[in-house]
């Protein structure tokens, strides 16, 4: 019998995930910052198979360039190119520790003038150097 948890076990079966050749020597150059916390890349190339396959189940559509906050502030940036979800970089920002919104200011004509809105653009990390990136 299938559960949950056995059905995203074989993410990477159905939703292909690679490096890029730059996205590759970034992830070599994080795991050597890491020492012996070092990431194993089929690991990492499963959990957002099964991160991007979640997804795409609760209807949102992945296709465009997207940043993943991994774990311990280590982003990755993926896109879609035939098929293929591709890292085309990892980077550390450090440890994340909350999160703030970025707002715009946006005017629009009504009938009685014009109309100011603070309208959501995005969410800013708020980090901590961790030890071993200090």
């Amino acid at each position: 019998m299938f559960t949950a948890s056995h059905k995203y076990s074989f993410s990477l079966n159905r939703v292909p995930v690679d490096f890029t050749r730059n996205g590759w020597k970034a992830f070599c150059r994080l795991n050597n910052r890491l020492g012996a916390n070092f990431i194993r890349a089929f690991i990492l190339k499963r959990e957002l198979a099964e991160y991007i396959e979640r997804h795409l189940e609760d209807g949102y559509p992945m296709i465009a360039e997207f940043d993943v906050l991994y774990e311990d502030g280590i982003v990755l940036t993926v896109y879609l190119c035939h098929g293929v979800y591709y890292i085309s970089d990892v980077c550390c920002i450090g440890e994340v520790i909350g999160h703030r919104p970025y707002f715009t200011l946006r005017h629009h004509m009504t009938s009685f003038g014009w109309r100011f809105a603070e309208v959501l653009c995005g969410w800013h990390w708020i980090t901590r150097k961790t030890a071993a990136f200090a």
